[in-house]
């Protein structure tokens, strides 16, 4: 597999969930998109552009650097100047930490007092989980915009163990081992495996509505379709579309 630092500056090939060697971002982009046809994460570094938050959170907030990257930091400090407690890092890529922080790093849970804390990226993917030491370490949530969420569990910054992988429209569920898909599995037993293992509930089923044209505007009036009127059914707590013969 590949792990991009959250900078996007740098990858790394993975073994086993682990962090083998450093490779190009040439190689890592040609690399994701022939083994797992999916485009490179986008780096914000190069891209940066002024915000309202990063406008307000430089009012009188120290700047800290994290992953290679800079920014505002809004929250108390301890003795040495040094990030600690509950505080907000707004970075000039345009990405944004929320959590706790411990000597500097981010970190969570802490003393039953914060459970998690979030990092999102300017392009929409967002990781919503545990740290510990500034790098993703227990429980976490992994949304990765427009393609899918998954639920692992993770050690020193990468995921490990058996986790779940949802479709970005939520009507297809795999098992997922130290991060890679490995086998579809039925949503119900996605949701059983999300409650018992991490203690959350599977992630929503989104659809899409569209104004239907007026012939069959009062046929699909009350149902979820999708942009190309395709109906949502429910069978047997699992949700999908139709195709075959006309509707009665």
């Amino acid at each position: 597999g590949l792990f991009w630092e959250p900078d996007r500056m740098s990858v790394f090939r993975l073994k086993d969930g682990e962090r083998k060697s450093r490779v190009s971002l040439s190689l890592g982009t040609k690399i994701a998109k022939e083994k797992f046809n999916l485009p490179a994460p986008e780096n914000d570094a190069a891209i940066a552009t002024s915000t309202d938050e990063n406008t307000v959170a430089s009012k009188g907030s120290k700047r800290f650097t994290d992953f290679n990257d800079s920014g505002y930091y809004v929250g108390p400090l301890n003795k040495d100047g040094k990030r600690e407690g509950l505080g907000k890092m707004v970075y000039d890529s345009g990405a944004v930490y929320q959590g706790f922080f411990v000597n500097d790093k981010f970190e969570g849970p802490h003393k039953k007092l914060y459970k998690q804390g979030s990092y999102r990226w300017k392009d929409g993917d967002a990781y919503v989980g545990q740290w510990k030491e500034g790098k993703m370490n227990g429980i976490g949530v992994h949304q990765i915009k427009g393609v899918g969420v998954c639920y692992s569990l993770y050690e020193d910054g990468v995921p490990v163990g058996v986790g779940l992988y949802w479709t970005h429209d939520k009507t297809k569920a795999f098992r997922t081992l130290n991060g890679v898909k490995i086998d579809e599995i039925k949503l119900t037993t996605a949701s059983e495996m999300a409650m018992s293992k991490f203690k959350l509930p599977a992630p929503k089923l989104t659809t899409e509505r569209y104004e239907p044209t007026s012939r069959i505007k009062n046929f699909f009036s009350s149902k979820a379709v999708t942009k190309d009127g395709k109906i949502w059914f429910k069978d047997n707590g699992e949700w999908g579309t139709y195709d075959g013969a006309p509707l009665d």
